[in-house]
């Protein structure tokens, strides 16, 4: 039976969303290329920023030798779908399904119990639908992988698959050494230039808005370390298109622009990961570039995902406890503390949870910044120190990304995990 895969995919999070569909339906295209893969996407024009060659007002389009639909196309979807009835759905991150899917498998008002109403019951078989949950570092994600659910229909198999940090997770999806050319042919000159050169560090940044005070200040006093053993030692920051921009320049203007600094065009995917192995230092958000930052080997700072009650300080403290092993003790302490304080909203009140990692933070040695001036001087404080080991982190984060890549490629371990299906 043909390998028959729907993608979904509505995008939340501008580019991580599609991001990582776009990756996942690459990879898999390359381990099954008879496979038919489908694409509902809720956003082309995010799409097409990251794939050249998509067009943002198409309701129905190929594209890769895939089929694109627009997520609310419902006439065509329609038309497409009961003509040739979903196997194998791909519900990435929570995405829902929308309103004409879910009439094609639950029945026109959704609580029949039968799909694709068209088709004899012993044509139909079964639809399974997997969950491909966010990447997490959390300990749940290992009992939670290819856990069943249970979905209206009889005729309707839900699992759930989680990518991951170790072996029982279905891990990170891993791909060829990006494709240099591309990326300096889109990128400006002065990029080029200074790109691979020892007396550059090329910075990438690409964040969530906050205040980027404390980062400038850090990387200025550390271009002036530098500066004693050379002269021509230079910081050279690559700004994202993005949240991060206008915060950034900001901060940077206000401190006397004190290093160079180039704001980047919206980049293709696979130019944007041939700019992470070729930075030396990122800051990084989201799922997608996450991802692809641990399997770098480059050392980076998470920017994790503002969420309620300060949240995202676990989140970020189940990633921080994966790299514990990497690193040198001294080097950890530093990168655990700075981390957790970039990834804090000084004026949000933190739940029991985010409030035991900050407490635990505190036991740890030094307290926690009560103000936000406080907190920028720490910042910057511990910014600094950390790029000053610099290579001793590189070695760690090389060893991390390494480890990584032992625990299988997810589009691999997807694949095998489809092909164990009942339908």
């Amino acid at each position: 039976m043909e390998t028959d895969i729907t993608l979904l995919c509505r995008v939340v999070d501008n580019y991580g969303d599609i991001g990582f569909v776009y990756r996942l339906a690459r990879a898999l295209c390359r381990l099954a290329p008879d496979a038919r893969l489908r694409l509902v996407v809720s956003d082309l024009a995010s799409f097409s920023a990251l794939a050249p060659g998509i067009r943002k007002d198409a309701a129905v389009q190929d594209f890769c030798g895939w089929q694109v639909f627009a997520w609310d196309a419902a006439a065509a979807c329609t038309q497409e779908f009961t003509r040739h009835p979903p196997r194998v759905i791909l519900e990435c991150f929570q995405c829902g399904r929308p309103d004409w899917l879910e009439a094609l498998l639950f029945g026109p008002d959704g609580t029949s119990g039968q799909h694709v109403e068209s088709q004899p019951s012993a044509a139909r078989g079964i639809v399974h639908i997997i969950n491909v949950e966010y990447l997490t570092a959390e300990d749940w994600a290992d009992d939670f992988h290819l856990l069943k659910g249970a979905t209206r229909s009889p005729f309707v198999k839900k699992l759930n698959f989680m990518p991951g940090f170790t072996a029982r997770t279905g891990g990170l999806i891993l791909e060829a050494p990006p494709q240099q050319a591309l990326l300096d042919s889109l990128l400006p000159a002065e990029c080029r230039d200074m790109l691979g050169r020892k007396d550059v560090l090329p910075v990438l940044v690409f964040a969530y808005p906050r205040d980027f005070s404390a980062v400038v200040a850090a990387l200025s006093r550390y271009q002036q370390t530098m500066r004693r053993h050379n002269a021509q030692y230079c910081v050279h920051v690559l700004c994202a298109a993005g949240l991060s921009v206008r915060p950034f320049t900001e901060a940077w203007h206000a401190a006397g622009c004190p290093f160079p600094v180039t704001q980047l065009p919206y980049l293709p995917q696979e130019a944007w990961d041939a700019l992470l192995g070729r930075c030396c230092w990122l800051f990084v958000r989201g799922e997608d570039s996450f991802a692809r930052a641990c399997l770098s080997g480059v050392p980076f700072i998470w920017h994790a995902y503002p969420q309620d009650a300060e949240f995202q300080l676990v989140k970020a403290a189940a990633f921080l406890s994966r790299l514990e092993p990497f690193l040198q003790p001294g080097d950890y302490a530093l990168f655990r503390r700075y981390s957790l304080l970039y990834s804090r909203r000084w004026h949000a009140e933190p739940g029991a949870e985010a409030q035991e990692v900050l407490d635990g933070l505190a036991a740890a040695g030094g307290g926690i910044p009560g103000t936000a001036p406080d907190a920028r001087r720490e910042e910057e404080r511990l910014l600094y120190e950390l790029l000053c080991r610099r290579e001793a982190l590189a070695q760690g984060f090389r060893r991390f990304a390494a480890s990584l890549v032992q625990n299988g490629n997810l589009a691999k371990n997807l694949l095998e995990c489809i092909k164990r299906l009942q339908f």
